[in-house]
């Protein structure tokens, strides 16, 4: 199972996409999109970086600021979709990638597919292949 470091590298010099449930979630909480986001040439919000990692990154604690309202991708994380290829795999910036499972995917399925669905994305996850 996989292994939290909590080392932040994950924060750093993010890309993460916000699903429309993530922008309400962290909206709710009184951040200002405009300050969290910026909008990608594809359209999809991203979370914004501020000296080179996430605006809730906390450099102190290496912590996330809205942990318990963190966006998907960041509960999904340290796996990625590569969409062009059509495969689920780890990021290979995470210190801790070795210690990702099967059992670990398989978990975060609902939310991967929660992600396609919310972002409209032309992703079958039946045919998706997975990278360890």
């Amino acid at each position: 199972m996989f292994k939290c470091l909590k080392c932040g590298k994950c924060c750093l010099n993010t890309e993460m996409v916000l699903t429309p449930s993530d922008i309400r979630r962290i909206e709710k909480l009184g951040y200002v999109l405009e300050k969290f986001a910026v909008k990608s040439k594809d359209g999809l919000y991203k979370l914004r970086n501020i000296n080179g990692h996430c605006y809730f990154f906390n450099k102190k604690t290496t912590s996330c600021r809205i942990y318990d309202y963190r966006p998907i991708g960041c509960r999904i994380y340290p796996l990625i979709l590569l969409l062009d290829i059509k495969v689920i795999t780890v990021d290979s910036n995470c210190p801790a990638r070795s210690t990702v499972t099967l059992e670990d995917v398989i978990e975060k399925l609902p939310l991967i597919a929660r992600v396609v669905e919310e972002l409209k994305l032309n992703f079958d996850l039946s045919k998706v292949k997975i990278v360890l």
